[in-house]
């Protein structure tokens, strides 16, 4: 992993300074991708995409900031906590974008944390569920990236009929690796986010 030089930012909300230290070059052969789409590294920090802003705690979306050339007292900022996450979907949750869209699928990569590594059954908190439910409203799919995380969400809320019949839908090649394990799991009945393994990269396409 390589990190850029300091760069500094304007909040937009109060105008202070942030310093921002951008990744130019990741290591991505030791990565782990998840079927909640997450992706965990040891050589990969999570990227920081939403933040909170180091002089007014408002939320602030990194790439939105503009550039500062003059910079006075530069403060870092931190990522979001889930209290804050939730915070702002109260306030902006409505009206489905590209923020919500992000933030939802945060709070459920979050919620699946306690079960990466675990064989305990899935047992979803009231404003976890509340949240996957919000999700599967807003994802489009007609768009066959956001179509598998709805399929995901649905197989980990126990809707497995539903979730088949999503992934059944989706008539864009998909790898085989991916699509028999998202079955296998689907016919298990089994809520448990998982690892994905795409080791022969054999591309699928649904045709029923």
């Amino acid at each position: 992993m390589q990190f850029g030089p300091v760069t500094y930012l304007n909040c937009n909300l109060c105008h202070r300074t942030l310093s921002h230290r951008p990744i130019v070059r990741v290591d991505g052969r030791f990565a782990d991708l998840w079927s909640d789409g997450y992706v965990s590294s040891p050589m990969v920090p999570d990227p920081i995409i939403v933040a909170s802003c180091g002089h007014c705690d408002s939320v602030v979306w990194i790439p939105e900031l503009s550039e500062c050339t003059a910079p006075v007292s530069p403060r870092e900022y931190q990522p979001l906590t889930e209290q804050q996450m939730l915070d702002w979907l109260e306030y902006h949750g409505t009206t489905p974008s590209e923020h919500q869209l992000h933030l939802r699928q945060k709070l459920w990569q979050h919620a699946n944390q306690r079960y990466r590594h675990s064989e305990l059954p899935i047992e979803w908190r009231a404003s976890e569920h509340a949240n996957l439910e919000a999700l599967l409203k807003i994802l489009n799919t007609d768009d066959a990236n956001e179509a598998l995380l709805a399929v995901e969400v649905n197989r980990q809320l126990g809707a497995f009929d539903v979730a088949l019949r999503m992934l059944d839908s989706i008539n864009v090649p998909l790898p085989l690796d991916l699509v028999t394990q998202v079955v296998d799991r689907i016919e298990a009945e089994d809520r448990r986010v998982f690892r994905v393994d795409l080791s022969t990269g054999i591309a699928h396409a649904n045709s029923q």
